[in-house]
């Protein structure tokens, strides 16, 4: 599968998620192929939210999930503030096929925000520097609130901000 076929599945796994619990919901893609910056619209009644989805295949049990953010090695993150506006869900798929389980990790806006900039601050500040552009992604471990200790010696232990567990936390993608 590619990456597209592997996003269609995740935004499709929470589309039906939202179904299963009363709520309505759209996929942008369907009319707008890669709406920047929301995947579906959810409806509750007379309220409306955007969601991102970032999917997450078979990758074990701590996958780096990419973002679709890119930073320079200044950390200086390239359309920050357009790409991040409404709350996102991660997937992670574990199994394949009519075996596969499918774990959802919810978290508001502000939340990725900060995520993704601490992280990204952390990661500019450890690394060596190649004055490449760098791929923004984020551990698993990190969405669900545990600190990151890699093996290499030049890298400090990255302390998630994220302080609960998001899994399945469904009723934060209504916060504003």
């Amino acid at each position: 599968m590619n990456n597209a076929q592997i996003g269609l599945i995740g935004e499709t796994a929470v589309k039906l998620k939202l179904l299963e619990m009363g709520w309505n919901a759209i996929n942008l893609n369907d009319a707008l192929p890669n709406f920047k910056g929301a995947d579906l619209i959810c409806i509750n009644g007379k309220e409306t939210c955007m969601l991102q989805v970032k999917t997450c295949p078979m990758q074990g049990d701590n996958p780096n999930i990419i973002t679709g953010l890119v930073s320079d090695h200044n950390g200086n993150i390239k359309d920050f503030e357009e790409k991040v506006v409404c709350p996102w869900v991660f997937v992670h798929i574990k199994g394949e096929g009519t075996n596969a389980e499918y774990n959802f990790y919810i978290l508001t806006r502000q939340e990725v925000y900060d995520l993704i900039k601490s992280s990204n601050d952390w990661y500019v500040k450890n690394k060596k520097d190649t004055g490449k552009d760098i791929r923004i992604g984020l551990y698993l471990s990190w969405i669900r609130g545990i600190g990151h200790n890699p093996n290499a010696k030049d890298y400090h232990a990255y302390e998630s901000i994220i302080k609960e567990d998001p899994k399945d936390k469904w009723k934060k993608i209504w916060v504003k």
